[in-house]
């Protein structure tokens, strides 16, 4: 993995420790929805500056986008959003609030930016529970198990002055470890 750079922001994690519930940290053998054995729900990080270099490069959206409101920290809508690359915003969503991301004001949040990021070639991706949705401007559409590696396009046709999305799965297989 490359080298992150430092990066400062205006918006602290405060008292939200999402990340360290719905993500996995394989070099400390944490499993993706279970907290940290490091962290201090509510209120931090216990090994803060020391923490593992995984978790270092980790940018949540809400820190870095000041244009989001208080409603979307990731403790307050149940699921934390990040630009895994530069091509897919992904959306994890905490299995406790599977449907979290559906409540308003997110879901048209969601379906905004992913019109947005259809336009620049990007995607909306929402994994909750075991699958993986991709998200469109009018809704989800269940793209296969969240541990399946899946390449897809959208097909974009104009029916009565409205348009309508197909997506077609090009490729889909089980994901294999490293």
């Amino acid at each position: 993995m490359a080298e992150a750079t430092e990066q400062k922001f205006t918006r602290s994690c405060g008292d939200c420790t999402m990340c360290c519930k719905v993500y996995p940290v394989p070099v400390m053998n944490k499993p993706r929805n279970v907290w940290c054995k490091e962290c201090k729900p509510g209120k931090g990080c216990g090994i803060w500056e020391t923490r593992p270099q995984f978790c270092r490069d980790f940018f949540c959206t809400y820190i870095a986008d000041t244009r989001l409101g208080e409603e979307w920290k990731p403790n307050v809508c149940k699921f934390v959003m990040t630009w895994a690359n530069p091509k897919h915003l992904n959306v994890t969503v905490d299995p406790q609030f599977p449907l979290s991301y559906r409540k308003e004001p997110y879901y048209a949040g969601l379906k905004a930016t992913a019109e947005r990021c259809m336009a620049k070639d990007e995607s909306v991706i929402i994994y909750s529970g075991n699958n993986k949705y991709l998200m469109l401007p009018d809704g989800e559409q269940l793209i296969g198990p969240r541990e399946d590696q899946i390449e897809w396009y959208v097909n974009i046709k104009s029916v009565n002055g409205r348009k309508e999305y197909t997506v077609v799965v090009t490729k889909h297989e089980k994901a294999t470890a490293a």
